[in-house]
């Protein structure tokens, strides 16, 4: 939390706002992984898990980083074979996020 509020200037309006993109963003990202699964597109698993990855870690959201860096790990190696699996707890994680930060003062809108 405390990485996410010096990123928001310690601004409570300018913090809903990141956390809000953080979110819409993740989901359609993690949804464009559920293409590129289906798809069997390893390249297009690839790119959004990294760029998922990297903003996840720049929030501090860490957990979510572990499946996430697993699908990208699986897309650079040219197999989504087990890619189910840590889609599906990358959004579990998703959601978890997404409760605690229902949970916090500062960024209940």
């Amino acid at each position: 939390m405390r990485r996410l509020w010096n990123c928001a200037d310690e601004d409570k309006q300018e913090l809903q706002r990141l956390v809000g993109n953080y979110l819409r963003e993740m989901e359609a990202q993690l949804g464009r992984m559920e293409v590129a699964l289906a798809a069997g597109d390893c390249a297009e698993m690839t790119r959004w898990a990294h760029r998922s990855c990297g903003a996840s870690a720049t929030f501090g959201m860490v957990a979510i980083t572990i499946p996430l860096y697993a699908l990208e790990h699986l897309g650079r190696a040219q197999t989504l074979e087990g890619a189910e699996i840590h889609l599906a707890q990358a959004w579990r994680q998703l959601e978890l996020i997404r409760d605690f930060f229902q949970t916090q003062p500062e960024t209940k809108g």
